[in-house]
């Protein structure tokens, strides 16, 4: 099963035909099998791209808390040279 993994994840990295390999597995395998192949396969792919999603929306926050901060001294500042 391993091999059929690194298989397709080689192929679809140089655009090899996704649709050939797959009937090969369901030749070889079964279709329940191919099937498992696949969904594991799509669930660490989408795993991956959730990775990298949460990256972005945490330096998204980080820098959403520096400007607010920042906001908030600036603030403060004003209301100080008001008293």
């Amino acid at each position: 099963m391993l091999r059929y993994m690194k298989y397709i994840r080689r192929q679809s990295n140089y655009g090899g035909d996704g649709v050939e390999t797959v009937i090969q597995m369901i030749k070889d395998l079964g279709f329940p099998i191919a099937c498992v192949v696949a969904l594991f396969w799509q669930n660490n792919h989408l795993q991956e791209q959730h990775r990298e999603d949460l990256k972005n929306v945490t330096a998204a926050i980080n820098n959403n808390t520096a400007a607010t901060l920042a906001l908030k001294q600036k603030l403060e500042d004003n209301e100080n040279e008001n008293r």
